[in-house]
């Protein structure tokens, strides 16, 4: 429609200028006809009257020709400049797509490690080994709902694999996550794919271990959900599943 618009001014202002052109040589040729003058004046004072006829109204329509082409122009600069926006703001939607696809999967591949380190870790009791997540999860019953108190460090060698991985996944989220995605979203799935007394267990090492450092800890209470002993509800019973 623009395109059209355009156009057709163009036209419309030429076809104005050749009438308006024509009129004033249409009245003198009507008054005083065709033909070949043979006074040099006279051919001056022809020159005289259409320079004063016709100069300014084609320097009237001269101008109207620059304006607009000037406003074409303008419009032509505008929409280069929308397709150019246009253009990077699908680039940036593909470049942020790009970055959270890499940042996914090195994600699930750490919480993926960390999972199977846990799951594979094993504990040295009476001689035998036993499976190191469950005795963890017995360990934390026996504390919470009869009291019975327990030093998380013993397990520390056993799961110091564990323990390096879920570190590494913390650092991952909270100091190389592209600045354009929601990090409680990457928070929370880790917080759903650990057990409670994995949890507590990390609670226990990091106060045992890293005692002054008391920001981390907070951060990991607050979005990671790492229980510490006085989390613990003074009652006999202690639900697990939150």
């Amino acid at each position: 429609m623009q395109k059209f618009f355009s156009i057709r001014s163009i036209i419309i202002t030429l076809v104005l200028i050749l009438i308006l052109s024509a009129i004033p040589i249409g009245l003198y040729i009507y008054k005083f006809g065709v033909g070949l003058l043979g006074d040099m004046k006279k051919w001056a004072d022809v020159g005289t009257f259409f320079g004063g006829v016709l100069g300014p109204a084609f320097t009237f329509f001269s101008t109207i020709l620059l304006l607009i082409t000037v406003y074409l122009t303008n419009q032509s600069l505008l929409r280069s400049q929308d397709s150019l926006k246009q253009s990077q703001d699908a680039l940036q939607i593909q470049q942020n797509l790009a970055e959270k696809q890499s940042f996914d999967s090195l994600f699930f591949n750490q919480l993926q490690m960390l999972l199977e380190h846990i799951r594979t870790a094993k504990y040295k009791e009476n001689d035998k080994f036993v499976n190191l997540d469950s005795r963890l999860s017995e360990k934390f019953k026996d504390l919470t709902q009869q009291g019975k108190n327990f030093d998380a460090l013993i397990f520390l060698p056993y799961l110091s694999q564990a323990n390096e991985a879920f570190n590494q996944l913390v650092i991952l989220i909270e100091n190389h996550a592209p600045n354009h995605i929601n990090k409680n979203m990457y928070r929370d799935t880790v917080r759903a794919n650990l057990s409670v007394h994995f949890r507590f267990y990390i609670g226990q090492v990091w106060i045992k271990t890293s005692p002054s450092d008391v920001q981390h800890r907070i951060l990991l209470h607050k979005y990671y959900g790492i229980i510490q002993r006085e989390d613990l509800p003074q009652t006999s019973k202690f639900e697990t599943r939150f």
